[in-house]
């Protein structure tokens, strides 16, 4: 029976300065989970905000965080009662979906400039373009985008992020509450540390990882301050990965871990000036990484509306 994970709360060297592996006593895991839990307790904030606007975009009333007994159970019950119980006008819903439907019919892809250069180096530069058109389209890109944008207009932030694979490299969409950054290292809106938590099929970890079969296979790793408090709160079929990056002072001596419960899978150096992921935000906060949403702007209207529908709704 799994536990709920709880990290002790020491003081120990920074995840990005081991170079250990597995279960060694210089593998970074138990380092970075520690500062990953406190990186949650100090963004409890943004967590509830990202639920409530994408409850506000489903058209649901907010359930708070998840529970323990019949979580599921309950809250499906309560969606459906709310639907049952009121008349609603999602405006905020319809505009997003029609923005995403407008921004899908924009196709932007990068081009090789040669303004002034001679045949060969155009003709060279048109076979480049067409190298680039057909990798965005292999890589899904522009449906990928199209996920990123409804993401960006409900939490206010999209990210797509570029993933190392053995054939080159694919993209995926890495939804804001996926990712997390220390506040006060990204109060001005950059930061050099990002963390990724999320819920791997587990034969995947096994395939990639297999010398870790047996802690891959006992992890128990949930963090309540996202409601995973619980037994029977995941099937087995997952696991939980934390996976972070740290760009180095110079740029080119950083540091990239994937790290489960019981061990380190990945500890490897990340010798890029730049995160994995690329950013876009719908509007730009006046203090921290994160952006401000569509549905956060429209918030107020849509509370007013649903408050005169449902004196409406009453007064029949």
């Amino acid at each position: 029976m799994a536990k709920p994970y709880r990290v002790p709360d020491l003081l120990a060297k920074p995840w990005w300065t081991r170079e250990g592996k597995g279960d060694e006593p210089e593998a970074p895991h138990l380092e970075l989970l520690q500062r990953f839990n406190r990186v949650l307790d100090d963004s409890s904030h943004r967590i509830q905000l990202d639920r409530f606007h994408r409850a506000v975009f489903h058209d649901q009333q907010y359930q708070g965080l998840p529970g323990v007994d019949n979580e599921q159970v309950n809250r499906a019950r309560a969606t459906v009662d709310s639907y049952a119980s009121r008349l609603t006008d999602n405006v905020i819903g319809k505009v997003i979906s029609t923005l995403a439907a407008k921004f899908a019919r924009q196709r932007p892809k990068p081009n090789l400039v040669t303004d002034g250069a001679d045949w060969e180096l155009q003709d060279a530069a048109r076979q480049q373009d067409q190298i680039l058109w057909s990798e965005f389209q292999r890589c899904r890109a522009y449906e990928r985008q199209r996920l990123s944008d409804i993401h960006l207009m409900i939490t206010g932030t999209g990210a797509i992020q570029v993933c190392r694979t053995s054939d080159g490299f694919e993209l995926e969409v890495a939804p804001s509450w996926e990712l997390f950054v220390d506040p006060w290292e990204g109060r001005y809106g950059d930061t050099r540390t990002m963390y990724r938590y999320r819920r791997v099929q587990t034969d995947v970890l096994l395939r990639d990882f297999k010398e870790h079969k047996i802690e891959i296979e006992n992890s128990g790793l949930q963090f309540t301050q996202l409601g995973e408090e619980g037994p029977d709160r995941f099937n087995r079929d997952t696991t939980a990965v934390v996976e972070a990056w740290r760009i180095g002072p110079n740029g080119d001596d950083g540091r990239h871990v994937i790290a489960v419960e019981r061990c380190t899978l990945l500890n490897e150096e990340w010798e890029h000036p730049r995160l994995p992921q690329a950013f876009c935000r719908w509007q730009i906060a006046p203090e921290g990484f994160w952006g401000i949403g569509l549905v956060q702007a429209m918030l107020a209207q849509q509370l007013e509306l649903n408050q005169t529908l449902s004196w409406r709704q009453q007064a029949i």
